[in-house]
C-alpha cells in the first residue's frame, strides 16, 4: 500500500492470521473468509482477526459484510481499534460510490484521531477527501482539501503525489511540473529512495500531457520496480490505450481488478478499472465480455451518490452493444 496505514495496532502476529492473509493475497477469497471465521470461532476477542476478515470481504465484493465486520471493531474500548473501524467502513463505501457515508466515516476518525493526538490520523483523513473529489472531478473540493492537508504536513509523501495527480487530471501541466519538482526534492532529502516511485509516475502523467505514452510506459516501468500499485496500472493503461494497444490495456485493467491487497485504500480505482477493462475489450470486439464488466460496474454503482465521469458513457455504450448484440 502506499504508507497509508497510520494507526500502529498490529502486536503480535499469529501464525494462523499469518495464513489466512497469504490466502487473501493470492486471491482465495472464500478460503481466507472460512480461515478468518474459524479463527474467531474459537477466538470471538480477536480484533485483527475481525481487522483481516473485514478486508476480505470487502476484497471478494462482499460490502455489506465488510461493514458489519468492521463495525464490531467500532465496538472496542480500545481507541485504536475505534480508528481502524471508521476508517475501513469509509473505505468500504467508496467502493459503491456512497460518498456522504464514506466521508461521514472518516470525519469520525478525524475526531477519533484528534482525541488521542494521532498526527497521522488527522493528516490521513485532511487529505484523503482530496483523492475521492480528485476521482469523481471535483477539482475544487479537491484542491481545497489538499490545501488543507498541507497545513498540517507540508512534508507529506501522499499529499504531494495526490494534490500533483489531481494537476494530472485536470490537464494543468504547469502545475503538475511544479508538483514533480517539490516532491523529487523532498524525496531526495529524506534519504527514502523508494518514494522516488511518486516521482516516476508523475513524471509518467506529463508524458501523457505531452503526447508521449512511450515515455509515461518507460516512467511507469521505473516506479513499478519499486512497488506494484493500481495508480500505476492505471495509467499504463491510458498509455497503452493512447498507443492503440487495448490488449496491454487490458492487462493493466485486470491487474488492477485482480489485485488483492494493493487496491485496499484506493476502492475508487476498482469501479474505474471495471469500466476501463470493458472499453478495452469493446476495442478488441470482445464483445461478451466487454457487456459482463460494464454491466458489472453499473450494478456496483447502481446507487452512488456521485457519478464517476465515465458513468453516463459506459451507459450509452452498455446500451449500443445490447442493442447490437
Amino acid at each position: 500500500m502506499l504508507n497509508w496505514i497510520f494507526v500502529a495496532v498490529f502486536l503480535t502476529t499469529p501464525i494462523d492470521l499469518e495464513t489466512g492473509v497469504s490466502l487473501r493475497q493470492e486471491c482465495r477469497w472464500e478460503e481466507a473468509v472460512e480461515h478468518f471465521e474459524t479463527m474467531l470461532a474459537s477466538q470471538p476477542g480477536n480484533s485483527e482477526a475481525l481487522l483481516e476478515l473485514g478486508h476480505t470481504l470487502a476484497l471478494a465484493g462482499r460490502y455489506d459484510q465488510a461493514l458489519e465486520t468492521y463495525a464490531k471493531l467500532g465496538e472496542s474500548s480500545d481507541p485504536r481499534w475505534r480508528m481502524e473501524s471508521s476508517k475501513w467502513k469509509g473505505l468500504t463505501h467508496l467502493y459503491r460510490g456512497k460518498l456522504a457515508e464514506g466521508l461521514s466515516e472518516l470525519e469520525r476518525l478525524s475526531d477519533l484521531a484528534r482525541q488521542v493526538s494521532d498526527r497521522g490520523g488527522e493528516v490521513f483523513t485532511a487529505w484523503y477527501p482530496g483523492h475521492v473529489y480528485t476521482v469523481l472531478s471535483q477539482f475544487g473540493k479537491a484542491n481545497q482539501a489538499f490545501l488543507e492537508a498541507l497545513e498540517l504536513a507540508p512534508n507529506d509523501f501522499n499529499v504531494l503525489h495526490l494534490a500533483g495527480a489531481m494537476a494530472a487530471h485536470q490537464g494543468d501541466e504547469g502545475s503538475l511540473r511544479y508538483q514533480v519538482q517539490d516532491l523529487e526534492q523532498m524525496v531526495r532529502q529524506s534519504g527514502e529512495t523508494s518514494e522516488m516511485r511518486r516521482v516516476y509516475h508523475l513524471q509518467a502523467e506529463v508524458a501523457l500531457l505531452q503526447e508521449q505514452p512511450r515515455k509515461a510506459l518507460t516512467e511507469i516501468a521505473r516506479a513499478q520496480e519499486l512497488f506494484s500499485h493500481p495508480l500505476y496500472h492505471e495509467t499504463a493503461a491510458r498509455a497503452h490505450m493512447a498507443l492503440d494497444d487495448p490488449s496491454a490495456a487490458e492487462s493493466s485493467y485486470r491487474r488492477i481488478v485482480m489485485s488483492a491487497d494493493e487496491r485496499l485504500d484506493i476502492p475508487l480505482y476498482y469501479p474505474k478499472a471495471l469500466i476501463g477493462l470493458a472499453r478495452a475489450l469493446d476495442a478488441q470486439e470482445k464483445t461478451e465480455e466487454a457487456l459482463t464488466y460494464y454491466e458489472q460496474f453499473l450494478a456496483l454503482w447502481s446507487e452512488a451518490s456521485e457519478p464517476l465521469p465515465e458513468m453516463e458513457g459506459a451507459k450509452k455504450r452498455l446500451r449500443e452493444l445490447k442493442a447490437s448484440h
